[in-house]
């Protein structure tokens, strides 16, 4: 796990992942496009976090995923046949299989660490820990599940804005020709140099989040006193943030509700999603929440 993993590993898993579903959509007349790139994602997401391969169970453990998602924002009406009860079904039959992993996971005495439900196990055995299998399974659901739908939002939010602005589409061609043709096998697979090296994408793929807001709402808790603007947030305060109100705050963005990438080139390269010295003119929530409230994001 980490940015060397990412580097080594997942860019490859992606890469294939993404072109054998490409091909695969070409079968179909059409597709949903947010559900595709949800189911997309997933697989990559549980093959890294719980070594799980959907194309081997059917899509078991992603059609109980899906089934929870839809019932999620559901008016919580608990009978059978509701949309939430549907939802609830989904949670507790992926909450099932998890634990028949767990379970059989642990069986194993004589097994290498190499993904997420191996270190909870390790993290089981130590003394003095907090981790039980209750708080394990949490993690495996939460982790799932973070690891997918958002990234899937942001995904299909960019298909979206690209689909509606030739002129940035157009762009992002030629930052991937131009790529293409530097290569000495144009179908070779992408490199971590060129990953690195896709400006443009980079913008697109902050103005698309930007635009999204894929997360509604964000919760935080200060873990030292905060003074801001003259308010003092005490330690322990917890903190719920709306991104929507500053992505779209036309005192911090210039035509806040459009599509241009091209704003973000004004920001530091070496730092894609921080500001310049000259205050935070541009800059996306998470990135504020980080320097004072510490986390991370699985996506």
């Amino acid at each position: 796990f980490g940015p060397e993993n990412l580097r080594l590993v997942l860019l490859h898993e992606v890469q294939q992942t993404a072109q054998a579903s490409l091909l695969s959509w070409l079968d179909h007349p059409s597709i949903e496009v947010k559900e595709a790139i949800s189911s997309m994602i997933f697989s990559i997401t549980a093959r890294r976090l719980i070594s799980y391969d959907s194309s081997r169970s059917d899509g078991k453990l992603w059609k109980q995923f899906d089934a929870f998602l839809q019932g999620l924002l559901a008016f919580p009406l608990y009978v059978p046949g509701t949309a939430f009860y549907k939802c609830m079904q989904g949670r507790k039959n992926v909450m099932k299989i998890l634990q028949e992993m767990l379970n059989e996971r642990k069986k194993e005495t004589h097994r290498e660490s190499v993904d997420f439900i191996d270190l909870l196990i390790n993290d089981m055995k130590e003394k003095n820990t907090i981790m039980n299998e209750k708080i394990a399974l949490d993690l495996l659901f939460l982790l799932l599940f973070a690891g997918f739908e958002t990234t899937s939002s942001g995904i299909t939010a960019a298909l979206k804005f690209l689909a509606d602005d030739p002129k940035a589409l157009q762009e992002l061609i030629e930052e991937h020709n131009n790529i293409r043709k530097r290569r000495i096998d144009p179908d070779s697979e992408i490199t971590w140099e060129e990953y690195k090296s896709m400006k443009f994408t980079s913008h697109v793929i902050h103005e698309a989040l930007r635009l999204a807001n894929i997360a509604p709402l964000m919760f935080r808790k200060a873990i030292e006193e905060v003074h801001i603007k003259g308010y003092t947030l005490p330690k322990g305060s917890k903190i719920m943030v709306n991104p929507s109100s500053i992505h779209l705050d036309p005192t911090v963005y210039k035509d806040p509700t459009v599509f241009n990438p091209w704003r973000w080139k004004l920001v530091a390269p070496q730092r894609s999603s921080w500001p310049l010295e000259a205050g935070y003119d541009y800059v996306l929530v998470p990135t504020l929440l980080s320097y004072k409230w510490p986390s991370s994001c699985i996506a």
